[in-house]
C-alpha cells in the first residue's frame, strides 16, 4: 500500500486529535465507575446496618415480651389453676401479635395446655427443650420448618417459676413469623434488589420470595469468610443472576448467656441495575467520542486537503518540466509558506526555460561545429587511407623482390654445396667456400629479416 502526504497528514492530525478525548473519556469513564461502585456498596451497608438494627430490635423485644410474660402473676401462681392459666395464654395470645402459639411443658415433655396445639413431634426430643429445661433459661431456637417449608417456626424456651421460685413448666412460644418477614419484604433496593437472611450453614431463613426458603446460598458466596468478617461487600452469583451486594452479621448474644444461632443479613441488587447509570454513562461517553471522531475526521480531512493540494500541483508541473513542457505555472493563492513555495517554484521554471533555450542554441552550434569537423576528419581518413594503400603496393613489390633474391640464393647456395661435395680434399679451396658460403648465407639472412 502506498502511503501519500494526504494520508500521512490525515492520520497524524487524526491520531493527535483523538488522543486527549480518548484519554479524557477513558479516565473519566473510569474514575466515575469507581464513584458509582463505591456509592453503590455505601447505599447497601446502610441499608444492611438499618435492617440488621430493626431485626435484633425484634429478637431483643421478643426476649423481653418472653421475659415479662413469664413474671405474668397469673401464669406464675402455684394456686391458680390451669384452666384459668389457659385463659389468661389466650388473652395474651390476642393481645400481643408478636405471639402465634404459646404451650405450657412440664420437664418430663408433656403438654398441659396450649393455645393450638400445632406442634408436631415430641417435646423430650427437642435440643431447645431439652437446653432450657437443664439450665432453667430462656432459650431461642433455630428458625426451622415442620411440615411446610414456606411457614417456618421460631420459638422460645422459658421456665416460669413461682412465687417462692420453685420451677413449675417450661413455656414454649412461638413468634409469628409473619411480622418478622415483613421485615424483609418491604426492604426494596431499587427495581430488583432485595434482602435475605441466612445462617451458618448457608440455609436462607427469610426472603421475599417464599419459595427460596431453606434453599442453599449460592456456592459463589464466601459463606464462612462472610461469617468471619462479620461485615463486608462481595460480588456473587445467585439464582443465575450476577448480584453485588453487602453482608453483616446479626448479633443477638446480647440477649441472653446461652449462645445464640449465628444470622447474617445479606442485602443484594443485580449488577444489571446497579449499573444502569454508569451504561447510560458509558453510552454518552461513547456518544461523544463518535461525534468528536466525525468532527476530527471532517477537520481531518479538510487540513489534510489543504496541505496536500498544493503538493499536489506541484508534483503536477513538476511531471509537466520533466517532459519538457515549461509553460506551466502555479497559481498562488495563499500568503502563506505555500504561496511563496509558488513564487519560487515559478521563478524557477522562468529560469528552467531561460536555460534550456540558451542550451537549445548552444546545442545548434555546436552541431554544426561537430559537422564541420567531421567532414575534415573524413577527408583525413581518406587521405590516410591511399597513404596506406600507396605504402602497402610498395611493400608488396620489395616482398615480391625480396622472394625472387631468396630463390636464387637458394639456388646459389645448392650448387655451392654441391660444389663442396666434389672438393672434399682440398681444403683451401674448402676453407674459401666456407667463407663464400657463410657469407651467402648471411646475406640471405639479412634478405629474410627484411621480408
Amino acid at each position: 500500500m502506498k502511503w501519500t502526504f494526504r494520508s500521512e497528514i490525515f492520520l497524524i492530525l487524526t491520531f493527535f486529535g483523538l488522543l486527549p478525548l480518548v484519554i479524557f473519556s477513558f479516565n473519566s469513564f473510569f474514575l466515575s465507575s469507581s464513584f458509582l461502585k463505591e456509592k453503590i456498596f455505601s447505599n447497601l451497608e446502610e441499608i444492611t446496618r438499618l435492617l440488621d438494627a430493626e431485626t435484633e430490635e425484634f429478637i431483643s423485644n421478643s426476649f423481653n415480651n418472653i421475659v415479662i410474660l413469664s413474671e405474668n402473676p397469673i401464669l406464675k401462681s402455684s394456686k391458680i389453676s390451669l384452666e384459668e392459666k389457659s385463659k389468661e395464654l389466650n388473652k395474651i395470645i390476642k393481645y400481643y401479635s408478636r405471639f402465634k402459639d404459646i404451650t405450657f411443658i412440664d420437664k418430663e415433655g408433656n403438654t398441659l395446655c396450649s393455645t393450638s396445639f400445632k406442634f408436631y413431634g415430641k417435646w423430650k426430643s427437642n435440643v431447645w427443650f431439652q437446653k432450657a429445661n437443664e439450665k432453667k433459661e430462656i432459650v431461642m431456637s433455630e428458625i426451622y420448618a415442620i411440615s411446610d417449608p414456606q411457614n417456618p417456626i421460631l420459638v422460645f424456651f422459658a421456665p416460669v417459676f413461682d412465687e417462692q421460685g420453685k420451677f413449675l413448666f417450661l413455656m414454649s412460644v412461638q413468634i409469628n413469623m409473619e411480622k418478622f418477614f415483613e421485615i424483609f419484604e418491604r426492604v426494596k433496593v431499587g427495581k430488583e434488589g432485595y434482602a435475605f437472611l441466612i445462617n451458618s450453614r448457608g440455609d436462607i431463613l427469610a426472603h421475599p420470595k417464599r419459595e427460596f426458603l431453606f434453599d442453599k446460598i449460592s456456592p459463589d458466596y464466601p459463606l464462612k469468610d462472610a461469617f468471619e468478617k462479620r461485615e463486608g461487600r462481595d460480588e456473587f452469583n445467585f439464582k443465575n443472576a450476577d448480584f453485588v451486594g453487602t453482608f453483616k452479621n446479626v448479633v443477638l448474644s446480647q440477649n441472653n448467656k446461652e449462645e445464640t444461632p449465628k444470622w447474617q443479613i445479606i442485602v443484594v441488587q443485580p449488577k444489571k441495575e446497579t449499573f444502569t447509570l454508569l451504561n447510560s454513562f458509558k453510552r454518552q461517553i461513547y456518544l461523544l467520542i463518535l461525534i468528536f471522531f466525525i468532527f476530527i475526521i471532517f477537520v481531518s480531512v479538510f487540513l489534510s486537503k489543504t496541505f496536500s493540494q498544493p503538493l499536489k500541483e506541484l508534483t503536477f508541473a513538476t511531471e509537466k518540466i520533466a517532459k519538457g513542457d515549461f509553460n506551466v505555472q502555479i497559481k498562488a493563492k495563499r500568503n502563506d509558506e505555500f504561496g511563496e513555495l509558488a513564487d519560487s517554484f515559478n521563478q524557477m521554471v522562468k529560469k528552467l526555460f531561460e536555460y534550456s533555450f540558451a542550451l537549445e542554441e548552444s546545442k545548434k552550434v555546436l552541431e554544426i561545429k561537430i559537422k564541420a569537423r567531421t567532414k575534415e576528419l573524413r577527408e583525413l581518413i581518406e587521405r590516410q587511407e591511399e597513404i596506406i594503400k600507396e605504402r602497402t603496393r610498395q611493400l608488396q613489390e620489395k616482398i615480391q623482390e625480396l622472394e625472387k633474391t631468396k630463390k636464387e640464393l637458394e639456388k646459389k647456395l645448392t650448387e655451392l654445396e654441391s660444389f663442396r661435395r666434389m672438393t672434399v680434399g682440398r681444403e683451401l679451396k674448402m676453407i674459401e667456400l666456407k667463407k663464400e658460403i657463410k657469407r651467402l648465407r648471411d646475406e640471405l639472412n639479412k634478405h629474410q629479416e627484411k621480408i
